[in-house]
């Protein structure tokens, strides 16, 4: 997962990174980020705000309103991935199963071709 946010004006960039949303002010690791939300600014303004709840508290993040889409996109992903990470697969099965399951992520775009590569090359002990 990589989104780049760029600024405007004075609302610096943000990017969404494998495993961190990255900010000007700070780096918030995927594991300690609780939820992300958008909230809006004034009318018309330039900017909306990102919402990052995280184990220290909640930040406000501004963007560039104008890439609202991609930020909505990028939480989404965010949360499947999250949502997928808790689920538990049984360790009993087999290394060809689970590179269906793997394969069903990847064509959801919820995993990258390289994180599928390498979990598939460890199941086979390639």
């Amino acid at each position: 997962m990589f989104y780049e946010i760029e600024g405007i004006g004075t609302i610096p960039p943000m990017s969404f990174e494998d495993d961190q949303l990255v900010t000007e002010r700070k780096t918030y690791p995927y594991d300690q980020i609780k939820d992300l939300y958008i909230t809006n600014s004034a009318a018309f303004s330039p900017y909306a705000i990102l919402k990052v709840k995280y184990d220290g508290g909640v930040d406000s993040v501004p963007f560039n309103r104008h890439r609202l889409k991609v930020v909505k996109h990028a939480i989404k992903e965010w949360h499947l991935l999250q949502t997928n990470k808790e689920k538990k697969q049984p360790t009993d099965l087999d290394p060809y199963q689970q590179i269906k399951e793997l394969k069903e992520l990847l064509d959801m775009d919820a995993i990258t071709q390289e994180e599928y590569d390498k979990k598939k090359k460890e199941l086979l002990d390639l």
